[in-house]
């Protein structure tokens, strides 16, 4: 299997971004391989190398991906109302 190159890494970010600010999270989905987990940690004062066992604001696997999903497109989220807006920041790809 072969790296991307810097172009192509940063297209998916875009590609992933433009999904996401459009709604279309099932396809958003489909980007994630079968044992993705989606993860965003808590950046701690430590040495930048956080672990999953590390309080995270979002630690999901396909089965939490897939529910989120679907609540935010099939439920009144009533904290969605107006939805919110996304802000995305892709720099320093390398």
């Amino acid at each position: 299997m072969r790296l991307p190159t810097r172009d192509e890494a940063e297209q998916f970010l875009y590609h992933e971004a433009r999904l996401l600010d459009e709604r279309r999270l099932d396809e958003w989905l489909a980007l994630f391989t079968p044992d993705g987990i989606y993860w965003l940690p808590i950046p701690d004062e430590g040495d930048g190398h956080e672990q999953p066992t590390s309080i995270s604001l979002i630690y999901a696997d396909t089965a939490e991906r897939e529910e989120r999903v679907w609540r935010t497109l099939h439920t009144p989220v009533l904290d969605q109302r107006p939805r919110s807006r996304t802000l995305h920041s892709i720099t320093n790809v390398e």
